[in-house]
């Protein structure tokens, strides 16, 4: 939970961040305000220095969690490898038994500790930025959400294309 909680602040701080580059600029461009824009760099570097500490809390709390679940599911597999007939190693050699339980472990650890904590922070990030670009300009995020799908059906179309000519090729 601690984790979620820190994901969602480290999203936000990065959510707000062109946000206050916005308003740094005005101050540095706009109204050529010293004063001011030495404010707004002090407090970027402020807000990174929290950032990179949320980070470092959030990567070591979920290494901590996806590491006692590795250690719970190896027990567990070991446990009920322990319990198996002799007809079972028979039919299967201990080494393919012992590869397929470090691989598929190690799999699962790299997801609990990267893949989901990625993908909700993206997820969040984009329907903030979603949220912050239709605040600004609607029409900005109209204008990007209707040329997204042919960006992406374009990228597709070319995808198999280039496939089909690699795989021709080789």
């Amino acid at each position: 939970m601690a984790a979620g909680v820190l994901i969602l602040l480290s999203t936000a701080i990065g959510l707000a961040f062109p946000l206050f580059v916005r308003d740094l600029f005005d101050a540095a461009f706009l109204e050529s305000n010293a004063e001011r824009l030495n404010q707004f760099a002090l407090f970027l570097l402020g807000l990174f220095a929290v950032q990179a500490v949320v980070n470092f809390a959030q990567s070591y709390l979920t290494a901590a969690v996806s590491e006692r679940v590795i250690a719970t599911l190896r027990i567990d597999l070991f446990g009920a490898l322990a319990t198996q007939s002799p007809g079972f190693y028979s039919n299967r050699r201990v080494g393919e038994l012992s590869s397929r339980i470090a691989s598929d472990a190690g799999i699962v650890q790299s997801v609990l500790r990267f893949g989901i904590p990625e993908l909700i922070r993206q997820g969040i990030f984009l329907v903030g930025a979603l949220v912050i670009v239709t605040a600004e300009s609607p029409r900005l995020t109209l204008v990007t959400l209707t040329t997204i799908p042919v960006a992406i059906a374009v990228a597709w179309f070319f995808g198999i294309r280039v496939r089909r000519i690699s795989m021709g090729i080789q």
